[in-house]
C-alpha cells in the first residue's frame, strides 16, 4: 500500500507556493493597503518632488526665495557672485540629499523585505557602524600626522569600512550547517555583535582625536551636507544612483522572500545569492550616504512604512516609490535644518531622528497590537 501525502499533496512533491503579492513582508494582507490609482501615485509624486526641489534650493543665508530663482536672468557682478554661490554649494547640496535620501530608503525597503521584519535597518547589520569606525580612523590618522587631509579622505576610508562590516556580518551570519540559504536570525546577531565591536573601536580611537577633530566627528555623527560640494558629489554620485536602481529590479526576488526562505528555494531562488547581492548593494549605498552626509538615521527605517500602505507589499513598486518618497524626506529634513534657526544651522541628522522617532514608535507599537491579536486568537 503507497502512503498518501498530507494534504492531498504528492509524494516528494514540494507544498504549492502562495502568491508572494498577497502578502506583506510585516504579515498584512495586501488588501489592507490603501490603494490608489497608480496614475496618482505618480503625479502626486512628480509634484511633491519638484516643489520640494524648488523649496530647498530657494532657502539658505544667501539669495533666498524668489531672488535665487531669479538671479539666473541678471548678469550685474553681485548677481554672478550668487550664480557662482548657488551654482558651487546650493545645487550640489541638493543633489547630495536627494541622492543620500534615495540610497538610505532604497537601501531600508529592501532589508526589511530580505529579513521580513519591519524593524530592518541598514544600520541592524553594522553597515553604518563600520563607515563611523572608518571614519574615526582617518580622523584619528590625520590628527597624528601620519596621512595629509583631503576632501575626499572620507569616502576612500568609509566605503571599504562599511564593506567589511557587512562582509563580516554576512561571513559570519550564514551557516552551512544550520541552513543551506544561511539563517537571518543568525545574520542579525551578527550585525548586533558588529555593532557592539565597532563601538568599541570608535571610542578607543575618539582617545586619539585632538579636539578640532573631534568637534569634526561629532557633527559628523549628527549628521550634515554642509560639505556638498561637486568635487564630493560627482565621484560618488554612481554609487547614489546605480545601486537603487538595481535593488529595484530584483524586486521579484525580494517577493518570494516574503513566504519564507524555504518556499523561495522551493520557487526556485537562490536565496544565498540573493541575500549576498542585496546586502552588497546595500552596502554600497549606506557606505556613500555616510562618507558624504554622516550617520544620517531613520530614513531607511521609516519610509518603506510611509510608502507601503499606498503601493502594497510588491517590491518592484515599493522600493522605486521608497526612493524617491526618502528623498523628498531628506530635501525637507535639510530644508527645515538650514531655516529654522539662521544663520545656524541644525545637523539634518537631528531632524530625521525627531521627524522618524514618531513613526517608529507607531511601527512598534502595530506589531504590538498585531502580536497580541495572534496570541488571543
Amino acid at each position: 500500500m503507497i502512503p498518501c501525502a498530507p494534504h492531498g499533496h504528492a509524494l516528494n512533491h514540494p507544498p504549492p507556493v502562495p502568491d508572494p503579492l498577497t502578502i506583506a513582508p510585516t504579515g498584512t494582507p495586501q488588501a489592507e493597503a490603501r490603494r490608489i490609482p497608480p496614475v496618482l501615485q505618480r503625479l502626486g509624486l512628480a509634484l511633491g518632488f519638484i516643489s520640494l526641489c524648488l523649496l530647498a534650493y530657494a532657502l539658505g543665508p544667501v539669495a533666498s526665495g524668489w531672488e535665487a530663482l531669479t538671479v539666473w536672468t541678471k548678469s550685474d557682478p553681485e548677481a554672478l557672485r550668487l550664480q557662482a554661490v548657488l551654482w558651487q554649494l546650493r545645487v550640489p547640496r541638493v543633489l547630495l540629499a536627494m541622492g543620500i535620501g534615495a540610497s538610505l530608503a532604497a537601501a531600508g525597503a529592501a532589508l526589511q523585505g530580505l529579513f521580513r521584519n519591519p524593524l530592518a535597518d541598514p544600520g541592524l547589520i553594522g553597515i553604518t557602524a563600520g563607515g563611523s569606525v572608518a571614519v574615526v580612523l582617518a580622523l584619528a590618522l590625520v590628527s597624528m600626522g601620519w596621512i595629509s587631509g583631503h576632501p575626499l579622505l572620507l569616502i576612500a576610508f568609509g566605503f571599504p569600512g562599511a564593506l567589511l562590516a557587512v562582509w563580516l556580518a554576512y561571513r559570519l551570519g550564514s551557516s552551512r550547517a544550520e541552513n543551506p540559504g544561511g539563517g537571518t536570525a543568525t545574520l542579525l546577531l551578527a550585525g548586533v555583535g558588529i555593532n557592539a565591536l565597532a563601538f568599541a573601536a570608535t571610542g578607543f580611537l575618539l582617545a586619539v582625536l585632538d579636539d578640532q577633530s573631534l568637534r569634526n566627528f561629532s557633527f559628523w555623527t549628527l549628521g550634515s551636507l554642509s560639505g556638498a560640494r561637486w568635487s564630493l558629489l560627482l565621484p560618488a554620485l554612481p554609487l547614489l544612483v546605480l545601486p537603487p536602481i538595481l535593488l529595484a529590479r530584483m524586486g521579484g526576488s525580494l517577493n518570494l522572500m516574503a513566504l519564507g526562505e524555504g518556499p523561495a528555494a522551493y520557487a526556485g531562488l537562490s536565496v544565498r545569492r540573493l541575500r549576498r547581492n542585496v546586502l552588497l548593494l546595500v552596502a554600497l549605498c549606506v557606505a556613500a550616504s555616510v562618507a558624504l552626509g554622516g550617520a544620517i538615521g531613520f530614513i531607511g527605517l521609516v519610509t518603506p512604512h510611509m510608502v507601503r500602505p499606498f503601493t502594497g507589499p510588491d517590491q518592484r513598486r515599493l522600493i522605486p516609490a521608497s526612493a524617491l518618497v526618502g528623498a523628498l524626506l531628506l530635501l525637507l529634513a535639510d530644508a527645515l535644518s538650514r531655516s529654522l534657526l539662521p544663520p545656524q544651522e541644525i545637523p539634518v541628522g537631528v531632524l530625521t531622528a525627531g521627524l522618524g522617532t514618531p513613526v517608529f514608535l507607531h511601527i512598534l507599537r502595530s506589531a504590538r497590537g498585531r502580536a497580541l491579536n495572534r496570541t488571543a486568537a
